[in-house]
C-alpha cells in the first residue's frame, strides 16, 4: 500500500486559508469601493439638487421683475396714447394757429396756452424715448430669461443622467453582494472539506502509529488537489 504524504494536506490547508484571507480582503474592498461610491453620488446629487434651486430662485426672481416692468410699461402707454389720441381729436391747435394767422396773436394768454401745449408734447416724446429706453431693457431681461430657462433644463438633464448613474451603481451593488455571497459558499465548502481531510489524516495516523497491533486496515482515500466550486 502507498504511504500517504503528509505535504499534499498541508497544502491545501494552505491553499483554503489563502483563499479564506482573499475572501476577506475581497469583501473589505468591495465594501470600501461602494461606500466611496455612494458618497460620491451623494455629493454629486447634493450639488445639482443645489444648483437647480439656485438656478430656479433666480429664474423666478428675473421673471418676476420682467413682470412687474411689462405691466409698468403698459400702463404708461396707455396713459400716454390717451393723452395723445385726446390731442390729436382735438380742434384747439388748428383753430389757434388759423386764428393767429387771420388776426394776428390773440394775446399772451393764448400765447401761453399753446406754449403750454407744446410743452407738453414735447414732454411726452420724451417718455417716448425713455420707454424706448426701458423697451431695450426689457429685451435684455427676456434674453436673459430664456438663458436661465436653458440652464435649467440642462440641470434638469444632469440630473435625469444622475439618476440613471445611481441605477446602475445599485445594480453593480447587487452584483458585488451576489459575488460576495457565492465566494463565502465556497469557502464554507472549502472549510468542510478541511475538516473532513483533517479527520481522516488523523485517523490515518492513528492507524499508522497502531499498525503492529492492526495488522491490516482499509486505506482511506487522498485529495490531491480540491478545485473550488
Amino acid at each position: 500500500m502507498t504511504k500517504p504524504c503528509p505535504c499534499v494536506v498541508d497544502d491545501l490547508q494552505v491553499k483554503i486559508e489563502t483563499a479564506a484571507d482573499l475572501a476577506v480582503l475581497y469583501g473589505e474592498k468591495s465594501q470600501r469601493t461602494t461606500e466611496q461610491h455612494e458618497r460620491q453620488m451623494e455629493e454629486r446629487q447634493r450639488i445639482q439638487s443645489e444648483e437647480t434651486k439656485r438656478l430656479r430662485e433666480t429664474h423666478q426672481a428675473a421673471e418676476k421683475v420682467l413682470k412687474e416692468e411689462i405691466e409698468e410699461l403698459t400702463t404708461e402707454l396707455y396713459v400716454y396714447n390717451e393723452l395723445k389720441k385726446r390731442v390729436e381729436e382735438s380742434t384747439f391747435k388748428k383753430d389757434l394757429q388759423r386764428n393767429i394767422q387771420d388776426h394776428g396773436s390773440p394775446g399772451p394768454f393764448w400765447e401761453q396756452e399753446q406754449e403750454s401745449l407744446l410743452f407738453v408734447i414735447e414732454m411726452k416724446s420724451e417718455r417716448i424715448q425713455e420707454q424706448g429706453n426701458k423697451l431695450l431693457q426689457m429685451e435684455v431681461l427676456v434674453e436673459k430669461n430664456l438663458s436661465l430657462e436653458d440652464q435649467v433644463i440642462n440641470v434638469l438633464q444632469q440630473n435625469e443622467d444622475l439618476r440613471v448613474r445611481i441605477d446602475n451603481h445599485q445594480s453593480l451593488i447587487q452584483q458585488l453582494s451576489k459575488e460576495h455571497q457565492d465566494l463565502h459558499g465556497t469557502l464554507d465548502r472549502q472549510t468542510g472539506l478541511c475538516q473532513r481531510l483533517t479527520q481522516e489524516k488523523e485517523q490515518l495516523m492513528f492507524k499508522l502509529k497502531h499498525r503492529g497491533s492492526c495488522p491490516t486496515f482499509p486505506s482511506f482515500p487522498i485529495v490531491s488537489e480540491i478545485s473550488p466550486s
